[in-house]
């Protein structure tokens, strides 16, 4: 390892060179770009467009842009692994390539790690670019920035489901456990098992502070089953219920709670044969059949983002204004 470089800032990508470039710019024209101490990332899945041409053209003038072209598609997960095999910085960083590094914020992000190195894993509120409505969303996770132990198990379980949004995922050297997300890929999820294993292994760091723009309903290029990796993120939860065993079951109910009803609504408006087999799927989970007032949860907040969806119409229509959400 290279020990003069601070930070990896890590892109995964595939065919998408307009993004990337956008991304990649969106680091070095940052007043913390720093040659010596920083250095880009960029694994390529074997992407038929231009994005060699355009890296390239950053190399030129950047000696600190490092990229990797696979033979072959990977696949996004094994993608990102080669990523986390090949980072020579002391934290890892990871920025997806159709997002961007916000203005002025790498040296802010820089101080955040350097004022709390006692850390392991370190997450962001961010903004949200809407590519269809053309709209921007502000996400927090918490109102304030916070250190967050390993024993404060409720927090920690908040903090992990933040992370299913990859991008600004900042982990140090030490306590990346790539064992461990080698288990869980073609799960769509593996980077969270990432943050859950540093989170209960040291001590996390929120920042309300935005990081990055999130890119959404843009073009992807990858698909999974339609049941939203329910069984896959169970086992990731079992897995990491291991280092405390408190994690499975505040994780478990939090995973059914919030994530069934946005099942759920999709499976009504989107893919409506298959509420049924949905819903079918759920009753049959032992956890839920002998915990009902789990069934009361789930519909409480199904019908509470449902007029949550309505009143964004309605918001929609009459003011194009950014607005903050809670998770």
């Amino acid at each position: 390892m290279n020990n003069t470089i601070f930070l990896s800032i890590c892109i995964p990508t595939y065919n998408r060179s307009n993004y990337l470039k956008k991304c990649i710019e969106s680091i070095i024209s940052q007043d913390g770009f720093n040659a010596k101490n920083i250095e880009i990332l960029i694994s390529d899945n074997a992407s038929p467009d231009n994005t060699e041409e355009i890296v390239k053209s950053f190399q030129d003038k950047f000696p600190n842009v490092r990229y990797i072209k696979n033979n072959t598609n990977l696949g996004a997960e094994r993608n990102i692994l080669n990523l986390l095999n090949n980072f020579q910085g002391e934290y890892f960083f990871l920025l997806t390539d159709d997002d961007i590094l916000l203005p002025n914020l790498l040296a802010k992000l820089k101080q955040i790690i350097t004022h709390n190195s006692e850390c392991s894993v370190f997450l962001s509120s961010y903004e949200v670019f809407s590519e269809k409505q053309k709209r921007t969303y502000i996400r927090h996770t918490f109102l304030i920035s916070k250190k967050i132990p390993k024993s404060d198990i409720k927090d920690i379980v908040k903090f992990y489901n933040a992370s299913s949004v990859a991008s600004r995922i900042c982990i140090r050297r030490e306590f990346i456990d790539t064992e461990g997300y080698s288990n869980h890929m073609k799960s769509l999820y593996p980077c969270m098992y990432l943050v859950g294993y540093a989170a209960l292994n040291g001590t996390s760091f929120y920042t309300k502070d935005l990081l990055i723009r999130h890119t959404r309903e843009n073009v992807i290029f990858w698909d999974y089953p339609d049941d939203y990796m329910l069984n896959d993120k169970i086992n990731l939860i079992k897995d990491l219920s291991k280092f405390d065993n408190r994690f499975y079951t505040i994780a478990f109910a939090s995973l059914i709670i919030n994530d069934m009803p946005d099942a759920i609504i999709d499976a009504i408006f989107k893919r409506p044969r298959k509420f049924c087999k949905l819903i079918r799927a759920i009753y049959k989970m032992p956890q839920i059949k002998s915990n009902p007032n789990l069934w009361v949860k789930i519909f409480y907040n199904f019908f509470r983002k449902l007029i949550g969806i309505i009143a964004r119409k309605i918001y929609k229509i009459f003011c194009k204004l950014p607005y903050h959400y809670y998770e």
